[in-house]
């Protein structure tokens, strides 16, 4: 399970790898905002800061 991470310390890749997990072991299609923000153990704004859609964050997982 990944570490607590500090909202002000949430960086995109941090946002990029716990995504690429979720995806891989749920489905992108049932991985929510809410999902990526428990993991991460930060609010969903802060995710949002970096990516408009899980759409877009998507796209920035297969593009790495």
């Amino acid at each position: 399970m990944e570490s607590r991470v500090q909202s002000n310390r949430l960086d995109r890749n941090s946002i990029l790898i716990a995504a690429r997990r979720l995806f891989q072991r749920q489905g992108f299609e049932s991985t929510t905002w809410k999902d990526l923000s428990d993991t991460l153990q930060a609010p969903e704004y802060e995710l949002l800061r970096h990516f408009e859609s899980l759409d877009d964050l998507l796209e920035a997982v297969w593009s790495e």
